[in-house]
């Protein structure tokens, strides 16, 4: 599977817990904004997804923003979560978040 990670710092960035990728490209770029990093990330199919229903539009909040709730789902042997997220102009996309340590170890992100 390949998806993108926009990120605002200008610095190195890694793979991590609660990291959040996206399968549209201008998505990402958009996160990325002008001064940011664009990469492609690469995770193999074998990866368990699952949805996460409850995002809240009024909020811009999901359940999966709460790390005790991503180290349930890792506990449950879920890799991935996804689900509607939406950035701060209220722009809707499909969010894809790590929530497992194989799914960090898995990940290859290569900047774009």
């Amino acid at each position: 599977m390949t998806l993108f990670h926009g990120a605002h710092s200008a610095s190195a960035h890694t793979a991590h817990e609660g990291m959040c990728l996206t399968r549209e490209l201008a998505v990402a770029e958009a996160y990325a904004g002008g001064k940011g990093f664009l990469y492609t990330a690469v995770l193999p199919a074998w990866l368990v997804v699952a949805s996460c229903e409850g995002y809240d539009h009024d909020e811009n909040e999901a359940p999966a923003d709460q790390l005790s709730f991503r180290a349930a789902r890792a506990a449950e042997g879920i890799d991935l979560v996804v689900y509607d997220d939406e950035d701060v102009r209220g722009n809707v996309s499909t969010c894809y978040r790590l929530v497992s340590a194989r799914a960090v170890a898995a990940c290859v992100l290569v900047r774009s």
